[in-house]
């Protein structure tokens, strides 16, 4: 290549997955704008939840360092990659622990609480960051067991980034109808949205290589256990008993 060559080659480049990143972390920045970082700004946030505001700190870096890692891959620099890779695995990690100390909190203070909204985020809601975090941590947790080959790894990381899709967007339509997304008033659009993240991935590879990666049978179970799982717990109130045997620890 000449120097000519050299300097006319963009120094940005993204790929199917760094537009991915992009969008999860505008839904996800966007839909919690309204419940965090906009109260914060304004002096109006107020909670007791002594981790949340390093949960919501470690969950940036994640999505953040998700933007980075696929960027870095789009343009050819895997050294650097997997450099980096080293510390978005602590950073997993400490997603996975703040989010459980976070749920355990949020729940105590919710089942304690005499606003009806707080007990039943804790109650009937409590059930969906459980199934995010149990999902998140499997499939981390196998990507970085299964680093080689990369199309495995990356497709991991993508479902896992994906779940985030999911909590951001209940912040989006809650802001949107001004009340606690329910299928009347436009909820479906919650996991309407996280389906099209889940089989966004299996298109673009069979519209760039002919052909699905098999590690997209993971996207199975996690898109049935969001997209139908969640919902029914939430409508039979299955979760309401585990919350309350939480809060009594």
């Amino acid at each position: 290549m000449t120097d000519t060559e050299q300097r006319a080659k963009p120094h940005f480049q993204t790929s199917f997955y760094g537009v991915v990143s992009l969008l999860i972390f505008v839904i996800v920045i966007g839909g919690f704008s309204t419940t965090y970082f906009i109260p914060i700004a304004d002096g109006a946030f107020e909670h007791k939840n002594p981790y949340i505001h390093i949960h919501a700190l470690i969950g940036t870096l994640w999505l953040l360092a998700y933007i980075v890692q696929t960027h870095l891959v789009a343009a050819g620099n895997r050294a650097l990659h997997m450099k980096l890779g080293k510390a978005g695995a602590l950073v997993a990690l400490l997603f996975v622990v703040t989010g459980i100390l976070t749920f355990v909190a949020m729940t105590k203070i919710g089942i304690a609480s005499d606003n009806e909204f707080q007990r039943y985020s804790a109650e009937i809601l409590g059930v969906a960051p459980v199934t995010d975090l149990t999902l998140f941590t499997l499939l981390v947790g196998t990507a970085l067991a299964r680093r080689k080959p990369p199309q495995v790894h990356k497709r991991l990381i993508y479902l896992a980034s994906c779940l985030f899709v999911t909590p951001g967007m209940f912040r989006v339509m809650q802001w949107w109808v001004g009340d606690i997304p329910t299928p009347e008033n436009g909820g479906l659009m919650i996991p309407l949205v996280f389906t099209a993240f889940i089989v966004a991935g299996p298109i673009y590879d069979k519209v760039t290589t002919g052909k699905v990666d098999r590690t997209y049978w993971w996207a199975l179970p996690v898109w049935a256990l969001v997209f139908f799982g969640v919902p029914i717990s939430i409508a039979t109130g299955f979760w309401a008993p585990v919350a309350n045997w939480i809060a009594g620890f």
